[in-house]
């Protein structure tokens, strides 16, 4: 079935299907599944470990009666993770970044810092302009695009490039 323009809306369904069928049983886990699921991640938080251990192990259950199986937790709270692996989740492999040392994980292809809990967005692309060649049309828009965000951390930024972009269309602004 994979492979068929209609594979994504029948997994959707699928899982908006088992949820429904545990909204009342599993009211927090099903709306973290409603709602944070991205693709095939699901990214959240909770309040406390207790909270975040409850609601991680009911959206294990509802998962597993559909036949799917989610993998890969990962917290910033070691004794979280500690606790996961106990009850028998499988959690995400920790790697070091650049022989740094410093624990990093991706979110929705985003480096996270696991230990200081923070995001990484490389934007290096956008320096890499050649100067010696003019800033056309075509270059303003790859500058915006080369930018990997799909949560919007940077959308105040990029916001400006894509403004830039449409004034010239509207002023019919020659750029180089």
């Amino acid at each position: 079935m994979f492979g068929v323009n209609l594979s994504p809306f029948l997994l959707s369904a699928t899982i908006k299907h088992h949820i429904e069928r545990y909204r009342e049983q599993y009211p927090a886990a099903t709306e973290l599944l409603d709602t944070c699921l991205y693709v095939d991640d699901v990214i959240s938080g909770a309040d406390d470990i207790s909270q975040a251990l409850e609601i991680s192990k009911d959206a294990d259950t509802i998962m597993k009666d559909a036949s799917m199986k989610l993998r890969k937790w990962n917290s910033n709270d070691q004794t979280l993770m500690k606790t996961w692996e106990y009850e028998g989740l499988e959690t995400h492999p920790r790697h070091s970044e650049n022989n740094s040392g410093v624990q990093s994980s991706k979110v929705l292809g985003i480096p996270w810092n696991v230990i200081h809990d923070y995001f990484t967005i490389d934007v290096k692309g956008l320096l890499e302009l050649d100067p010696s060649k003019p800033v056309t049309k075509r270059i303003v828009l790859q500058s915006a695009g080369k930018i990997y965000d799909p949560v919007g951390f940077l959308s105040p930024y990029t916001i400006k490039l894509k403004c830039l972009f449409t004034r010239t269309l509207a002023k019919k602004i020659s750029l180089g």
